[in-house]
This record gives C-alpha cells, structure tokens and sequence, in this order.
C-alpha cells in the first residue's frame, strides 16, 4: 500500500470514529430526553390513576348511599363497578410506582383504608337488607365511613404532592436534556459535515493522482506489452527448435538403443559360446571373467528393452480404447510366471476389476512394471504379497492400486523414483534398469491419467494410477 493509500485510509478510519462518536453522543442525548419524557408520562399517569383510586371510592360510597336511602338494588350498581375496578387501579399503581418504596408505603395504608372502607359499606348494605333504614342509618352515622375517606384523602394528596414535584423536576431535567440534545446533534452535524467535505476533497486528490499514474502505466504497458510480444516471438521459435531437438534426441536413442542390441548378442553369444566350449582351458579367473562379460550384456540388454519401450511412448501414437483391467491384470501376471513361481508370491485380485479408457499394451506394460517391482523390491527371504484392486472415483474415473508387502519407500523419494534412471538401491541390492517406473508414468500421462504411490519405510507400498473410466 503506498503512502497516499495509507494516508486516505486514516482520514476514513478518523472520520468514521468521529460518525461513531458523534452517533454515539447524539444517540445518549435522544435517550436521554425520552426517558425524561416517559419520566413524566408515566408522573401523569399516576397522578391520574390515584385521582381514579379515589374517585373510584367516592363512586363506592355513593352508591352504597343511595341504596341505604332507597333500599333499590339498581343504586348498588356504581359500588359493584367500584368494588371491581378498584384492585386494577391498585395494581396500576404499584407498577408506576415500583421503584419509590415510600410511594408504596403509601399505597399500602391506602389499600388497608380501602378494605376497611368496602367492609363498613357492605355491612351497611347487609345491615339496610336485614333490618331496614334506620339500623342501616346509624351505621352511616357512626362517622367511622367519614374517617376513613378522610384519611384515604389524605394519603393520596400526599401522594399527589409526592409525583407533583417529581414531575416539575422531570419537567426541568427534559428541558435540559431536550437542549443538549439538540446542540450534540447541532454540533455532530457540523463535524461530520466538515469532515466531509474534507474526504471529498481528498479523494478528488487522491483520484487526479490515481489518473495520472494510470496515464504513465499506460504507457508502460503499451511499451512492456511490445516487449512480451517481441519475447513471445522468441520463445516461440526457441520451443520449436527445442522440440525439433526433442524429437531428434528421440530418434537418435531409439536408433542407437535398436543397432546395440544385434551388437551386444554378439557379445553376449559368443561369450556364452566360449565359456559353453571352452571353459576347460581357461582358468578360474578367467571364467569368472566370461560370466561377468555375460550379465553384464543380460543387464545391458535389458537396458536397452526399456529404453526402446520409453521411447515408444514417447514417440508413436498411443490409440486409446475400452481395456478390460481384468484382462490386462491376467497378462501381465502371465509375463510375470517365472519370478512369481520362483519367489512363491502370493497374488490376490479383487473381483469386478472395471473397463477403463486406455490403451491396451500400454495398460499391460503398468500393471507388468508395478507387479515385477512388488515381487523383487521384499525384505530378504519374506514371501511377496501383492493385492490388484480398484475403485471408481467422482464417477468418471477408476483408481488402480498395486499394494505390497515390501521394503517400502521414503516419503522423500516417492516423487524421484518416477523419473529416468532414478534408483534407490545399488544393483548388487536390486537388479533392474531404473526406468521401469518412468515407463509407468510415461504410460499413464500418455492415457490421459496420473500415478503415484503411498509408502513408508518397512511398511510396503500402494502405487495407483487413475484411468478415465470406461462408459
């Protein structure tokens, strides 16, 4: 990030924490004024609801009046009313008043006052039922109803005094809270404002500098792309030299692999012929010499075999069609009968081996590769085990595997050993010609495929090579 980009990324980072902060300050401001505001809702309501409470008592006593007077149930009904509304009004009133313990205080003695109140009226009303007006008269005119409403009275203009003043003072500190509310927003308002405008004029900086580089890198890359083309020239006839080189490099091995082999069997036959008939005139050491004259052409000749093979591949048209892996399993362990007999390996075929795309030499050679180094590569006088099997992958292909029971390989060689020439142990160790397995991944990566292997030292090996599957 260059210097202009860190810079414009500060101005941004501050003034976002300036949005924040004045956001924040204005949103305490607002929060603050509404709760004043509910402050004082709810200071109103309670005023309102204890004037509720005693109205609601007076409507009781009215009512209860007009039935001693009359003795006529219909003048009951204003008391019922009150009788039931009365604990709703009271619950109201605890719940405004929940967080004033001297409110409630109140509220109780009220509620006490009430309840001996409801029992002078209702036995006023059984008394006007029972025996009439005059011994309902002189419950009335015992006084003991006007005590109570008065002391009722009392409490809640106590009360109402109580949430008078607490309502001025909310008043006041909404007031307060209403003109720091709008000064913070006033004053948010105009930072952020600046602050905008600041931005603008940075980024408006900022992308006349972005024009101006982008014109010179233009102009760069119309140079630079003049100079790819011209490398791209270059690089094009120099691949096409190498591959004529390649091919040429092609034909001369597989030239000179197929004229040493008429050659190397002369040698080797005459060598052969020499110790054959007249191995009784030569000494020892010369007997030795001829015997050694002789494997070393068996090992040159093999040599050369795998060398023509990997040639092969690399140079002839390798035709793709419908293998059947079963098929070309029991080749290959057909071409491998003699070091299978004379190891005694043990060899297990999965059943339902499936039809992959391939081509048939080509998948025989493989599986003929990985099975003759399953069998050679053991640990001492152990009996080989080898397990062929597969499985179908992503539905589209099948993955081959060739597991052993042998030396194994490390885990920084298993990429190496696919390469030409690539050996891991001397020929007096193993034998072979260390292309066996570049024949296998030369095989495969002409088939449209890809192989590998999963080892570790003295726990054998699994090779796989993946085939397109066969529809």
């Amino acid at each position: 990030m260059s210097n202009k980009d860190q810079r414009l990324a500060i101005y941004f980072f501050v003034a976002i924490v300036v949005f924040a902060m004045t956001a924040g300050f204005g949103y305490r401001a607002v929060d603050t004024l509404v709760e004043n505001q509910r402050s004082q809702v709810a200071a109103r309501l309670t005023a309102i609801e204890l004037q509720t409470l005693l109205g609601l008592a007076v409507q009781a006593e009215t009512g209860q009046r007009g039935f001693v007077i009359t003795g006529r149930e219909e003048y009951l009904e204003p008391y019922a009313d009150a009788k039931d509304r009365l604990p709703r009004s009271l619950l109201a009133l605890r719940k405004n008043l929940a967080g004033n313990p001297s409110q409630l205080a109140r509220i109780d003695a009220v509620e006490k006052l009430q309840a001996q109140k409801f029992a002078e009226l209702d036995l006023s009303i059984l008394t006007r039922r029972a025996s009439g007006f005059e011994a309902a008269q002189k419950i009335v005119l015992s006084d003991q109803g006007r005590r109570l409403m008065e002391e009722m009275r009392a409490n809640v203009r106590a009360m109402e005094q109580v949430e008078v003043s607490q309502l001025n003072q909310r008043i006041v500190r909404s007031a307060q809270s209403a003109e720091a509310a709008f000064a913070t927003i006033a004053v948010a308002g105009a930072i952020n404002v600046g602050l905008l405008v600041f931005l603008m004029l940075a980024v408006r900086a900022d992308a006349r500098a972005r024009e101006q580089s982008a014109r010179q890198v233009a102009a760069l890359n119309q140079s630079l792309e003049q100079r790819v083309l011209d490398r791209t020239q270059e690089l094009g006839q120099a691949n096409a030299k190498l591959q004529d080189a390649n091919h040429s490099l092609e034909a001369f091995s597989y030239t000179v692999a197929h004229d040493l082999r008429a050659p190397l069997r002369g040698v080797q036959g005459f060598a052969e012929a020499v110790l054959e008939d007249y191995a009784d005139r030569l000494d020892i050491t010369g007997q030795d010499y001829l015997r050694r004259i002789c494997r070393a052409a068996q090992r040159m000749e093999g040599l050369i075999e795998d060398l023509l093979a990997y040639s092969r591949l690399a140079r002839s048209d390798l035709p793709l069609e419908k293998v059947p892996l079963e098929q070309a399993v029991n080749e290959a362990l057909g071409h491998l009968q003699a070091p299978i007999t004379e190891s005694r390996a043990r060899i297990q075929v999965a059943d339902g081996l499936p039809m992959v795309v391939g081509n048939w030499a080509a998948c025989v050679q493989v599986l003929q590769n990985l099975l003759s180094n399953a069998i050679k590569f053991r640990q001492g006088d152990a009996v080989p085990e080898v397990r062929i099997a597969a499985e179908i992958r992503n539905g589209a292909e099948a993955r081959v595997w060739v597991c052993d029971n042998g030396i194994g390989i490390p885990a920084q060689h298993q990429e190496r050993i696919f390469a030409p020439f690539e050996r891991l142990h001397s020929l007096e160790e193993y034998s072979g010609t260390g292309i066996g397995l570049a024949i296998v991944a030369k095989a495969v990566s002409r088939m449209k495929g890809a192989c590998g292997v999963e080892s570790e030292p003295g726990g054998g090996s699994r090779f796989w090579f993946d085939l397109p599957l066969a529809t």
